[in-house]
């Protein structure tokens, strides 16, 4: 475990996907108004009332709610710990403690991936040259080199459908072999209207399709 108990751990939902797959904006979306329509089990969880937490911020000894909605990047292994496999991040850990797990996966066609992760490069330089931030500029640079240097790891793997399905692929066999009870997957683009439940790693790419 990651230095802690976590007994407490009732039910831990895990929202997942590469970068730019939609995971901040549903996970903005269920705290709305009008929350969308989830697939499977998942529409019998009141997850509004769950807990919402980054995965960057669910390190070290910091406990998780009984009840956790986690966003989780699934490029977490390579940025942050130069690894390809999942059981290199101390974060997953928490998946063996929780009584219930139910994970949903995103994804996304790469070409549209690539075209989404082009738009955040450059919304990030343009919020970094903002007046706001030049006043503070030596933080919001570090800041900003920071997750520049995360999203230049991570970008060429978006025009590499065949590297990319590997990586939702070895997903799909760590989720299997830590006997996950819940696994879908879908697209935030269509309403999530194609999720489907993932029983055994696919063979092929879901946008292939």
């Amino acid at each position: 475990m990651v230095g802690q108990d976590n007994s407490a751990i009732d039910h831990l939902v895990i929202v997942a996907g590469v970068s730019c797959t939609g995971k901040t904006t549903l996970l903005r979306q269920l705290k709305g108004r009008t929350p969308p329509l989830l697939p499977g089990p998942f529409a019998d969880l009141d997850l509004p009332a769950f807990e919402m937490l980054n995965a960057m911020d669910a390190g070290g000894a910091t406990p998780l709610p009984s009840n956790c909605l986690l966003h989780y990047d699934l490029f977490r292994p390579m940025t942050f710990y130069g690894a390809l496999y999942f059981e290199a991040d101390p974060v997953l850990d928490r998946l063996a403690s929780a009584r219930h797990r139910s994970v949903l996966t995103l994804w996304e066609d790469p070409g549209t991936l690539f075209a989404r992760s082009l738009a955040r490069r450059r919304y990030l330089w343009r919020k970094v040259l903002t007046p706001s931030s030049l006043i503070r500029f030596g933080t919001n640079l570090g800041s900003y080199r920071g997750a520049k240097a995360r999203r230049e790891r991570m970008h060429p793997w978006l025009s590499d459908p065949g590297g990319l399905w590997s990586h939702y692929t070895r997903w799909f066999e760590f989720l299997d072999a830590a006997g996950v009870e819940a696994h879908w997957c879908g697209r935030t683009s269509n309403g999530l209207a194609d999720a489907v439940p993932v029983k055994a790693p696919p063979s092929e790419p879901f946008w292939s399709a």
